[in-house]
C-alpha cells in the first residue's frame, strides 16, 4: 500500500483497503506509514482515502541513521512537499500535530518555510496555537520567505503596538505598519485586524 500511496494511486489504495490491508502498516526500521507517503506524493485523494480507511495522522517516523530526523508526522511530510490541500486535510484530522517537532526540533510550519512553501505555511500559521510573539519571532527568522505570512497572522490575532513594530515595512498584504497606532488601539491595548493604513 505504501507504494500505491507514494505513486498517488488512490484507486489502488482504496482497493487494498477494501481487501483488508492495514492502513497503518509500516516497516520497523522507519515507521513510515502509507499516510506519510500519500502526504509526500501531494495526493489529496490518497490522503482522504487513507484517513477514511483508518490511517493514523499522528503516526511518527523513527530515526534510522540515514540522515533523516525521525519523529515526523505525516503533516511534516506534507509541509516539506508544500501541498496546502494535503496540509489542510491533515490539520483537520489531527490539529495538534501542527505543534509537534521532528528530530531536528522543527514544526511543520518551520519545514514549510524552509522549503519556501507559502500556501502550506499559511495553512499552518492560521492553525497555529503558538503565542503571537513566538510566531512573529519565527516569521522573522525565515525572512523573506515569511513576508506573505504576516497578513495571515494579523488576520487571526490581535497585535500589541510592540508586536506591530516586529512586522516589516512594507509587508505584502498589509501595506506599511500603522502610522496611527494610538488611534487604532482597542480596549485591550492591541491592534485588531489590519492596520488603518493597509492597502
Amino acid at each position: 500500500m505504501a507504494h500505491a500511496a507514494w505513486a498517488g494511486h488512490s484507486g489502488c489504495v482504496e482497493a487494498l483497503l477494501k481487501a483488508g490491508a492495514n492502513p497503518n502498516a509500516a516497516p520497523r526500521l522507519t515507521r513510515s506509514t502509507p499516510l506519510h507517503y500519500a502526504a509526500h506524493s501531494d495526493s489529496a485523494a490518497c490522503t482522504k482515502t487513507l484517513l477514511a480507511g483508518g490511517a493514523n495522522p499522528r503516526a511518527v517516523t523513527r530515526t534510522h541513521g540515514w540522515g533523516e530526523p525521525g519523529k515526523e508526522a505525516p503533516l511534516h511530510w506534507a509541509a516539506m512537499r508544500g501541498s496546502a490541500e494535503v496540509v489542510q486535510l491533515l490539520l483537520e484530522a489531527a490539529p495538534e500535530t501542527a505543534e509537534w517537532k521532528d528530530g531536528n526540533e522543527r514544526t511543520p510550519l518551520m519545514v514549510a518555510m524552509l522549503g519556501g512553501h507559502v500556501a502550506a505555511a499559511r495553512c499552518l500559521v492560521e492553525a497555529s496555537w503558538q503565542p503571537t510573539g513566538e510566531l512573529l519571532m519565527l516569521l522573522a527568522s525565515y525572512s523573506p520567505a515569511s513576508q506573505p505570512l504576516y497578513a495571515s497572522l494579523v488576520a487571526r490575532q490581535t497585535l500589541t503596538a510592540a508586536q506591530w513594530d516586529c512586522v516589516p515595512t512594507p509587508c505584502a498584504g498589509l501595506g506599511g505598519r500603522p502610522a496611527r497606532r494610538a488611534a487604532a488601539l482597542d480596549r485591550r491595548g492591541g491592534l485588531a485586524g489590519t492596520p488603518p493604513d493597509a492597502c
